[in-house]
């Protein structure tokens, strides 16, 4: 897992590209990529629950609650207000990104090729 904090700039209008591809790599060492990805779901239990099964949603919630912060704390001040909403999830905050970030980016590149 990795430790302490990202060291790479946050993702402000110009570096989604750059910030995307170095958050999921930043996310995967800590162990937090396949939550934001939304290929690991909350565990079930099964009855009679056990102890184990029992403090595995605590666990995950825990692990949620994290890589949401790292993701709202990676973001310039003023992307912030794409999370809006959707702070407890951080599968919704990385496609709000993505959808917000990557349309403003094809819309400027439609643009500039257009009055090329």
């Amino acid at each position: 897992m990795a430790s302490g904090s990202p060291t790479f700039a946050k993702l402000n209008e110009k570096n989604y590209s750059t910030w995307s591809g170095e958050m999921e790599a930043w996310l995967r060492a800590s162990g937090l990529w396949r939550l934001v990805s939304g290929r690991q779901k909350a565990p079930s239990t099964s009855s009679p629950v056990i102890q184990a099964e029992a403090d595995a949603p605590d666990a995950f919630e825990a692990r949620l609650d994290k890589a949401a912060g790292w993701l709202y704390l990676m973001v310039e001040q003023e992307q912030r207000i794409h999370f809006q909403g959707i702070q407890d999830s951080p599968v919704k905050m990385w496609e709000a990104l993505e959808a917000i970030l990557l349309m403003d980016k094809l819309d400027k590149t439609t643009t500039t090729s257009t009055f090329e």
